[in-house]
């Protein structure tokens, strides 16, 4: 059993493979990219996104306010009485 508040190897290893790839993508597309990291304390809670950077500070900007909108909804529905499982 893993203590709380070590990460293990594998958690380690998935984030500099999201780090490298996302280093590989800006060398091979000549661009920005974006390397997002969301931890979750639920098993298996690491998730890795890579994307490259809008040339558009503004349409960026809002993409990612989006992005964190829906990531906030989707928390909020699982504890709607409509929206149970079951």
């Amino acid at each position: 059993m893993k203590a709380k508040g070590f990460i293990s190897q594998k958690d380690v290893k998935g984030l500099l493979s999201g780090y490298f790839e996302a280093v590989k993508r800006a060398e091979r597309t000549g661009r920005s990219v974006r390397l997002t990291v969301e931890v979750d304390p639920a098993p298996k809670g690491q998730r890795i996104a890579v994307e490259e950077v809008l040339d558009h500070p503004e349409l960026d900007h809002a993409l990612a306010a989006a992005r964190l909108s829906g990531l906030v909804a989707s928390r909020r529905y699982p504890q709607r009485p409509d929206m149970a499982v079951g």
